[in-house]
């Protein structure tokens, strides 16, 4: 009789090996178990706690608000102060420059102008000064006309002097009278010679306040 093969035919699927399994939860079981911590429940919040602070954060706003204003117009201030000072700064400038100049041209005036003028004296002469002017009694027919032919009147300027020690055309200078030259132009009476001199004024009152006196002549070449 044929022998049954009594070995079991082994199936595709393998068999799950339950060793590991069981080293894993022994393991699990020997490790500490944390402790399930309660839910908390929020606390209820009261009208009036929000109310609260509600008004903080608002003044909060209000105070960082201030602070704003008061930053912009501490910088408003400081932007003016500078606008200020700028511009006095400025006007400083101009008139310092104002000031140097009119300096500059009264140092022009003082030294320079002189320098520019400068009339070279061929000698000094002392001499008694008397004044005149253009009436008939104190001239002749033609007050206006002197003896060189120079009309005085036409002229209309006290630069003319009458002298008989001195050639027609001469430039003279008194410095005590200031700088004005004065040109020969006219004679005297031939008995004022040598150191007399006669200078002619626009009106009669005039040569009357000028009198006699006695002066320093510069005759110029």
């Amino acid at each position: 009789m044929p022998v049954k093969n009594t070995t079991k035919k082994s199936s595709g699927r393998k068999k799950k090996d339950t060793s590991s399994k069981s080293a894993v939860k022994t393991r699990h079981a020997s490790s500490p178990k944390k402790k399930s911590v309660p839910f908390k429940k929020r606390k209820r919040v009261s009208k009036s706690s929000v109310k609260t602070y509600q008004r903080y954060v608002s003044s909060r706003k209000a105070k960082t608000k201030k602070r704003g204003t008061k930053k912009s117009a501490a910088s408003r201030k400081n932007k003016k102060k500078t606008m200020r000072n700028d511009l006095l700064h400025q006007a400083i400038i101009r008139i310092g420059a104002l000031v140097s100049a009119g300096l500059f041209l009264w140092i022009i005036s003082a030294f320079a102008i002189p320098v520019f003028d400068h009339e070279t004296v061929e000698r000094t002469v002392k001499v008694v000064a008397t004044a005149y002017s253009s009436t008939v009694d104190q001239t002749d027919d033609t007050p206006c006309i002197t003896a060189n032919g120079f009309n005085v009147c036409e002229n209309n300027k006290e630069n003319v002097i009458a002298a008989n020690f001195l050639p027609f055309g001469t430039r003279v200078r008194f410095p005590q009278l200031g700088k004005q030259i004065y040109e020969v132009h006219d004679r005297m009476n031939e008995r004022y010679g040598y150191g007399r001199v006669d200078l002619w004024l626009k009106s009669r009152e005039r040569a009357k306040e000028f009198g006699v006196r006695v002066l320093q002549m510069e005759i110029l070449e």
